[in-house]
């Protein structure tokens, strides 16, 4: 995030940060909802709540994009120097990447059958709230950069980084009970790739700060 801060102390592109607060908005509303789902799907409850609660997700992220492109117009055709140009695309894509992970995240859970296993549940549900964490953060960070707080973005910065280690280990003892367990090949495979998706996040945070 620091090769946004020489960017944000010299122009006035207000226009492209609001839609970049409005992006980040519609990515947040994907994560909040992952992590709805992802209790609801780790709880075995209702089957069509989970449905609807998949479909919210997806549609955010679907609205994310729209924002995103539109974005991409404005940087592109904006009076930006070109560095600043390669900064702010390779930052909004990587925040637009986060409704990406959900959307993927979700996509696994709607191919899931039965229960999640047991054992490693609430590890699911606690990692998940990690990564809606470090997107908050992320939120937030630009917020502080915005209103020219660079020491308390920079302390949110070093924040998201723990998130993104402690994401990895929750990862790791995650998976390490899904390979333990009786689980079929199929859905263990599933596992893995719901559990990546969702630590992705994480990543995606800390690869933008």
């Amino acid at each position: 995030m620091v090769h946004l801060f020489e960017w944000l102390g010299r122009k006035k592109e207000k226009d492209i940060f609001i839609h970049t607060v409005e992006h980040f908005e519609k990515v947040l509303e994907s994560v909040v909802a992952l992590k709805s789902a992802v209790k609801l799907f780790v709880e075995g409850g209702n089957r069509d709540e989970l449905m609807k609660l998949l479909h919210k997700i997806a549609q955010a992220e679907h609205e994310a994009d729209i924002i995103c492109r539109k974005l991409v117009h404005d940087i592109a055709t904006g009076q930006i120097l070109p560095a600043d140009h390669e900064n702010l695309l390779f930052f909004v894509y990587r925040i637009d990447s986060i409704a990406d992970c959900a959307h993927a995240a979700e996509r696994y859970m709607a191919l899931w059958e039965g229960k999640f296993l047991e054992s490693a549940g609430q590890d699911l549900i606690t990692m998940t709230e990690t990564a809606l964490e470090s997107a908050e953060k992320l939120k937030l960070a630009v917020s502080q950069l915005n209103n020219r707080n660079f020491k308390e973005a920079l302390d949110l910065c070093t924040e998201i980084e723990y998130l993104e280690d402690k994401g990895d280990d929750q990862m790791r003892e995650i998976s390490r009970k899904v390979l333990s367990s009786s689980l079929p090949v199929a859905h263990i495979l599933l596992a893995r790739d719901l559990i990546g998706a969702i630590e992705t996040i994480s990543d995606s945070a800390r690869i933008g700060a």
